[in-house]
C-alpha cells in the first residue's frame, strides 16, 4: 500500500505544476488583453493556456514521441493564434462614439 501512496506524491507535483503554469500562462495572456475578458475570450485564453502547457510538459517527457510532440505543439500554436486573433480584432472594432460621429456626418 505504501508503493501507492509514493506513486501519488509524484503524479500530484506535476500535476501542481502544470496547473500553476496554466495559472501564470492565462495571467500572461489576459495582460495582453488588458481588460476583463469576455466569456469567449476567457474560453480561449483557457484553451491556448492548457494547450500550451501540455506541450511545453510534452516537450519534456522522453516518452512522448515526436510526431505526438508536433502535433500537439501545433494544435497550442493554433489555439494561440486564435486567442490572439480575437484580441486583435476586438482593438479593430470602433467605439460607440465612433459609430455615432460616423452616422452624424
Amino acid at each position: 500500500m505504501s508503493e501507492s501512496g509514493d506513486q501519488a506524491a509524484p503524479m500530484s507535483a506535476a500535476s501542481e505544476a502544470q496547473a500553476r503554469r496554466v495559472l501564470a500562462l492565462k495571467r500572461a495572456y489576459q495582460r495582453e488583453l488588458a481588460h476583463k475578458p469576455t466569456l469567449i475570450q476567457k474560453t480561449l485564453i483557457d484553451r491556448a493556456a492548457v494547450l500550451t502547457a501540455k506541450a511545453e510538459a510534452a516537450a519534456l517527457d522522453p516518452t512522448v514521441t515526436a510526431n505526438d510532440l508536433v502535433r500537439l505543439d501545433n494544435k497550442a500554436e493554433r489555439a494561440r493564434a486564435e486567442m490572439f486573433e480575437s484580441i486583435k480584432r476586438e482593438e479593430e472594432l470602433p467605439t460607440l462614439e465612433e459609430m455615432l460621429a460616423k452616422v452624424d456626418k
